[in-house]
């Protein structure tokens, strides 16, 4: 099934997103920190992200955010959008790493004539820790009776 064709009456409880691989780079960084006015030096300076203690560059807290918006975004569009995410970044990554973002659907309900489904997220450095779990709702357009 594409994304395209992902309507609601597709998704059941249980249902894997297709999974997101991202190796963010010095340049992802930079260009995140521009468009968000984020200018902290661990985002950008090596040599200060290792005089402050991380191993290398660290990736901004709200980047996680935004790649975890991107795995529902690919999974759901253009049938769903997201109506809810939150995350907690429970360790950092940094440049170079593997991080993969993965999701399960754990509940679908209708109210008022729309589609809602809830799903469990994760991201995962690249020794397969969980350093950010996360929760999103999203909402998917219902086809109006007789529509096909």
């Amino acid at each position: 099934m594409t994304a395209a064709s992902l309507a609601f009456a597709d998704i059941q409880v249980g249902m894997a997103i297709p999974e997101l691989a991202c190796r963010p780079t010095n340049l992802n960084l930079f260009q995140f920190a521009a468009v968000t006015w984020q200018s902290h030096r661990i985002h950008y300076d090596k040599d200060y992200a290792v005089e402050e203690g991380y191993s290398d560059v660290v990736l901004q807290a709200s980047l996680h955010g935004a790649y975890l918006g991107r795995l529902l975004t690919e999974w759901a569009h253009p049938n769903g959008r997201i109506l809810e995410l939150e995350w907690t970044n429970r360790r950092y990554a940094t440049v170079g790493e593997t991080l993969t973002f993965r999701g399960v659907v754990i509940e679908r309900y209708e109210r008022a004539g729309q589609g809602i489904v809830v799903c469990e997220l994760t991201e995962e450095n690249t020794s397969g820790e969980v350093i950010t779990p996360a929760r999103a709702t999203l909402v998917f357009d219902r086809p109006a009776a007789g529509a096909g």
